[in-house]
């Protein structure tokens, strides 16, 4: 069975803050990753997990 649940998030002035720079650093990794994924002709998620996980991760601060 499937269950699905819509939530809505009303955040106040800070938290609302804090979630829109994750989106954006979130939106500049997604960038960057399709790039290295140009650059090496893959879209297999496990190679390019393989090419940024790490680098992505020191870079923006972005929690897995």
């Amino acid at each position: 069975m499937k269950l699905t649940v819509q939530i809505r998030l009303i955040p106040d002035a800070d938290q609302a803050a804090q979630l829109e720079a994750v989106v954006e650093r979130f939106k500049e990794a997604a960038n960057w990753i399709a790039g290295i994924a140009f650059e090496h002709r893959t879209a297999n998620q496990y190679d390019l997990r393989r090419l940024v996980y790490h680098e992505i991760r020191a870079r923006l601060g972005l929690s897995s």
